[in-house]
């Protein structure tokens, strides 16, 4: 790794970002670690040799940093879980949309061209759905085209799928009434068009989908007041609190060799 993409990777460490390579941040926390301990070697020395008070509080700081590094290193890891947690909510509800988005785009084509037909006169031919499917749809295949554009807008994914489960609510939301007033005029066992519609389009999972997206919207927002920012904003530095600490301790260990040496 050279110069520029070190110092490249130090500053997405630094913000709290991945460097982009699996071994540059394990460089970079080495490479502290090495500087740490020449720069406490070269400036706690004298200090060391020559003032026991001195030498006795490193035992202070390096039991209290040790357990604050790893109480943030700890959180790191849980706030890590959590953010995997809810991306892994993001990709289960843009997978669980793609087969909407093949079911929408064909509604929109197909009833489109089907009703066409239909009022024109002329012959029907073999679709994906009815004629009395794409009848009980026509209320919402203005929703429908719009959920279309959106889907080939290309706009930020996250917003994108949250733009997406917001139409698809409305849509679902509206099949529902066409179907509560389909079944008050007609019998319980009777054909539903609407129905066949709104099972056809995996409404009954679009509120679960929400939920999940919801979720995973209000997830970074739970703050939890100022002490979760100050963690939030210095826990990924553990491991370079820790190789500081480590690094004062091994000075602390190599004057007490090199004074036990001088006695003996």
């Amino acid at each position: 790794m050279d110069l520029s993409n070190f110092i490249t990777s130090a500053g997405r460490f630094l913000h709290g970002t991945s460097s982009g390579q699996p071994h540059n941040d394990a460089v970079l926390i080495l490479m502290f670690f090495l500087g740490a301990l020449a720069l406490a070697h070269l400036a706690f020395w004298r200090f060391m040799k020559g003032h026991r008070w001195f030498w006795q509080s490193i035992d202070y700081v390096w039991y209290a940093g040790t357990f604050l590094s790893l109480l943030l290193g700890s959180y790191q890891f849980e706030r890590d879980a959590e953010m995997a947690r809810l991306n892994g909510l993001t990709q289960i509800s843009e997978i669980e949309l793609q087969r909407q988005n093949l079911i929408t785009m064909s509604l929109v084509s197909e009833c489109g061209r089907m009703l066409a037909l239909y009022e024109s006169g002329e012959p029907l031919r073999f679709a994906p759905f009815g004629l009395e499917q794409c009848k009980a749809a026509k209320p919402i295949l203005r929703e429908a085209r719009l959920y279309v554009f959106e889907h080939l807008s290309g706009v930020d994914p996250l917003f994108n799928l949250q733009s997406k489960l917001a139409r698809m609510s409305r849509i679902c939301g509206h099949l529902e009434e066409i179907i509560q007033e389909h079944l008050s005029t007609h019998e319980s066992d009777a054909p539903n068009p609407p129905q066949d519609v709104y099972y056809a389009l995996y409404c009954d999972d679009a509120k679960r989908m929400r939920t999940q997206l919801d979720e995973r919207l209000m997830g970074p927002q739970n703050g939890g007041g100022s002490l979760a920012v100050a963690f939030n904003d210095i826990a990924h530095l553990w491991p370079l609190l820790l190789a500081l600490l480590v690094a004062i301790r091994l000075t602390k260990v190599t004057a007490e060799l090199l004074q036990s040496r001088s006695r003996g």
